[in-house]
């Protein structure tokens, strides 16, 4: 009878020679080996209930808002599947680790008190946006994007006062993430738990400007399924 793998362990034996594991060893072959894995070992420090605090431990440890997948998480930093690979690797025995002598609401705890993410201009920036955006600040909302003929959708209405507050609330508390720059660093790519998608921001003149196309399609297909 072969003796099962410490979990530890296959994950080091795994990520260490993907190829060996998975068809061609990229990230997200890797990801799903590891998936399936858990899903038929419920006994993984991974599993069931500890998947999902897994999920938000990676998303707050690395600045993302919490309703991400760890996978996005990891795709996102690594500049290839290999650094990819090697930061699930590290946080899953990470979390391991600390599963042996915490319980799961202390490690969110421990996360949440150990990993802050300091914001910038750029992220400043897109939360003035998104502010002017729920209270439909025209000027505001102008001197902050890049220009686009349907840009007044942006601008159409605004929430009652009362909603307005509590939406702003709820997304002052939400960390924004810059996951891309540009090597000439006039371009940055920034993600929201607003919006589904990454917001891109590029250096113009001296002004950081939003490109605000997809968020106006967004909001322009919503009109147009809400006839």
């Amino acid at each position: 009878m072969k003796q099962k793998i410490p979990f530890k362990k296959l994950v080091q034996y795994v990520c260490k020679r993907p190829g060996m594991y998975t068809p061609t060893g990229s990230f997200y072959e890797v990801f799903s080996f590891f998936l399936g894995y858990i899903e038929g070992n419920k006994d993984t420090p991974i599993s069931g209930e500890s998947w999902s605090v897994f999920n938000t431990y990676t998303c707050i440890k690395n600045g993302f808002p919490t309703k991400y997948i760890c996978s996005y998480v990891f795709d996102s930093f690594g500049k290839n599947d290999e650094e990819s690979i090697k930061l699930m690797e590290e946080t899953i025995l990470e979390f391991t680790k600390l599963k042996e002598i915490m319980s799961l609401k202390e490690i969110l705890s421990y996360a949440k008190t150990n990993f802050q993410y300091e914001e910038g201009e750029v992220e400043s920036i897109f939360r003035k946006f998104d502010k002017a955006l729920l209270e439909g600040d025209k000027k505001i909302i102008k001197s902050l994007i890049e220009k686009h003929e349907n840009a007044n959708i942006l601008w159409k209405g605004s929430y009652p006062s009362d909603i307005t507050k509590e939406l702003g609330q709820i997304s002052n508390g939400q960390p924004i993430k810059k996951i891309y720059e540009s090597e000439d660093k006039t371009q940055i790519k920034l993600i929201t738990v607003d919006f589904p998608f990454p917001i891109e921001m590029n250096l113009k003149n001296g002004s950081w400007k939003i490109n605000a196309k997809d968020i106006i399609e967004l909001r322009m297909e919503k009109i147009k399924n809400s006839r």
